[in-house]
């Protein structure tokens, strides 16, 4: 369904609580954050975000790679450059294109 200018006429928020989210629709969903993209600089200086990634790391969209989890990345260039981002708060694994 797309959103019409009668949906614009109430807030839709998603309420946040002690690790849950409260969706404007009902419900409650346990959050389970996790950063979708994380990589350093590639050898060959040009990134790709479209999956799948490589060996550089890239938008990975992993729902168990949270906290206490290790991700093993090459330093591919002096320091390594790395790059965090495209917060979940709860997600499945991968990508739907």
């Amino acid at each position: 369904r797309f959103l019409d200018e009668d949906d614009l006429d109430e807030p839709r928020h998603t309420r946040l609580r002690a690790g849950w989210a409260f969706p404007p629709w009902g419900g409650k969903l346990e959050l389970a954050p996790f950063f979708g993209v994380l990589g350093v600089a590639p050898t060959h200086g040009r990134v790709n975000s479209i999956p799948p990634s490589e060996d550089y790391g890239g938008n990975l969209d992993l729902k168990h790679l949270t906290k206490n989890s290790t991700l093993y990345l090459p330093v591919n260039v002096p320091e390594a450059l790395l790059f965090v981002g495209d917060g979940h708060a709860r997600q499945g694994d991968g990508e739907c294109c």
